[in-house]
C-alpha cells in the first residue's frame, strides 16, 4: 500500500512538474517552457539544446533470402550555448559545449554488398560508438562584429564549408573535408 501511494505521489508530482505547453505546435521548444524557466534562463544567457537522430539503413534485394542485412544507429546530443555578454559582462563573446553519444551498428561495415566503400551510408555512425565531447569553444567578435575569433574544439563545417546534412549517406552531406579526414 505504501509503495502504491509513493508511485501515485511521484506520478502526480512529475505531471505537475512537467513543462507547461509541452508539444505545443506554436511553442518555441518541444518540451515546453518549463513554467517560464527556459525563457528566463535564455534571457540570462543560457540556452540548452537536446537532439536525437536515428538512422535505419537496409539493402533491398529481389532474392527471397538476402545476406545484405540492415542496421540502425543513433546519436543523442546535449548542448548549452552561453552568451558570456549576459552572464559575465564580456561583450560580443559566446561559448558552446556539446556532448554526443553514438550507438548502434553500421550497415557499411556489416553488409558484404558494401565491402570496400569509402564512406558510411549512415552519417551518424562512427567516431567510436561512445560519449564524446563534440564542442567546447569560445568565440569573441571584434571590429563591430566583422571579425570572429573562435578557439576550442569544433567542426570546421560550423563556420566554413558548411552544408546541411538532410540525407543520411555521409558522402552526400556536411563538410566533405571533415567527413573524409577529420574526427568531427
Amino acid at each position: 500500500m505504501v509503495s502504491c501511494l509513493s508511485v501515485l505521489s511521484i506520478t502526480l508530482f512529475v505531471q505537475h512538474a512537467q513543462a507547461a505547453a509541452a508539444f505545443d505546435p506554436n511553442g518555441s521548444w518541444m518540451l515546453g517552457d518549463w513554467n517560464g524557466q527556459r525563457t528566463a534562463l535564455q534571457a540570462q544567457g543560457y540556452d540548452f539544446s537536446f537532439g536525437y537522430t536515428g538512422e535505419y539503413a537496409g539493402i533491398l534485394d529481389s532474392k527471397q533470402t538476402s545476406t545484405h542485412g540492415s542496421a540502425y544507429t543513433g546519436q543523442l546530443a546535449l548542448g548549452s550555448h552561453l552568451d558570456l555578454g549576459k552572464i559575465l559582462g564580456w561583450q560580443d563573446t559566446e561559448a558552446q559545449i556539446t556532448l554526443t553519444y553514438r550507438d548502434g551498428q553500421s550497415l557499411s561495415e556489416h553488409s558484404p554488398a558494401l565491402a570496400g566503400h569509402q564512406s558510411s551510408v549512415q552519417e551518424v555512425w562512427g567516431r567510436e560508438q561512445t560519449w564524446r565531447l563534440t564542442d567546447l569553444w569560445i568565440k569573441k567578435k571584434f571590429l563591430d562584429q566583422k571579425l570572429d575569433v573562435k578557439v576550442g574544439r569544433f567542426g570546421e563545417g560550423e563556420d566554413f564549408n558548411s552544408f546541411d546534412c538532410d540525407f543520411q549517406n555521409l558522402a552526400l552531406c556536411g563538410s566533405q573535408v571533415g567527413n573524409w579526414v577529420g574526427d568531427q
